[in-house]
Order: structure tokens, then sequence, then C-alpha cells
């Protein structure tokens, strides 16, 4: 009875310590993944490159003499960012005071005008229909995104999903610093 107790309890013990080993080799492949499927913090990015609402090839430096650029990806069947939306507003009421350039980046189907203007952003610059390169640099992967980019069009800030009070506040702060 005793050798049978001593290896049930060998047997516990060595699936918890492989448990625990698989669980750290978990979180280092996502840590791995996440590497991959976010923007590269750090990396200057080439231009963006889409279409605009009238189906225009467009071309945008990620580059903004003396001001950051804010891009919000979004597609207009996200959830997510149905729920964002009131966030980004409240982003973009700090805009005008500020300096910084919003951009807006539709992953998904075409958004009609009335989509822009029901959301207020129909006066702001919108690329649709991102081309491979760019999807590939800037790794638009999931929606919604809030990425900064400072003036020579590093990434240095990204937040994915949807924004809480206190990512507002980093937001804010970050934009305050960053050139």
């Amino acid at each position: 009875m005793k050798v049978l107790l001593a290896a049930f309890s060998l047997i516990i013990v060595s699936s918890m310590a492989a448990n625990v080993a698989l669980m750290n080799a978990n979180k280092e492949l996502l840590a791995e993944l996440n590497k991959r499927t976010t923007v590269p913090l750090g990396v200057v990015l080439p231009p963006l490159e889409g279409q605009d609402l009238s189906g225009n090839a467009v071309k945008v430096s990620a580059e903004n003499a003396g001001h950051p650029t804010v891009l919000f990806v979004f597609s207009p069947t996200c959830q997510f960012c149905a729920t964002n939306w009131p966030n980004w507003t409240s982003m973009l009421s700090s805009e005008a005071q500020s300096g910084w350039r919003p951009i807006f980046v539709n992953t998904g189907i075409h958004s009609v005008p009335d989509f822009q203007r029901l959301h207020g952003i129909d006066h702001y610059i919108t690329l649709e229909k991102i081309t491979p390169e760019t999807q590939l640099a800037y790794r638009f992967n999931e929606t919604p995104e809030t990425i900064i980019l400072n003036s020579e069009g590093r990434a240095v800030k990204m937040w994915a999903g949807e924004l809480s009070p206190k990512v507002l506040d980093e937001f804010s702060h970050a934009l305050s610093t960053i050139h």
C-alpha cells in the first residue's frame, strides 16, 4: 500500500511539474506570437497605402513633421470597435489643442460616408482596402487598435482592444511626451 501511495504521489508531483513547464512554455509562445501580430514598436514604418472612400489610391506618410500621428484601426462590423468609438471620440476632442494627426484605418468591409459622419470622422484621413505591404508592415491583425507614431513615423505606443479609462489617461500622457 505504501509503495502504491508513493508511486501515486510521484505521478502527481511529476504531473504538476509538467503543467508548470507547459504554462511557462505557453507564456513564451504567446509573447512571441504577440511580437509577430502587433505593430513593431520602435521601428520607423513605411507610408500607409490603401484607398479613400471614393476608391482612389492613397499613400500617407507615417512621418508628420513636429507632431505625432495616431492610428485608429477599426472595422465597421467589429462589436469591440462599436464599444470603443466613444473613447476614440473623446481622444479626438484633444486633437485640435495638441496638434497630433489622427488617421483612421478600416481593415474590414467598405464603410459608407454615413458611417464616417455617424462617428464624426468624415473630415479625417480614412484609409480602406489597405495594401498587403501596409498590412504586413503594420501587422493590422485585430481591431480595435490605437497606435501612436512619433513625428519620424516610429511606432512608440499601441493598445489593442477596447480602451479603459486608465488607457485613456496613458494615451494623453504618452501624447504629451512624444514629438
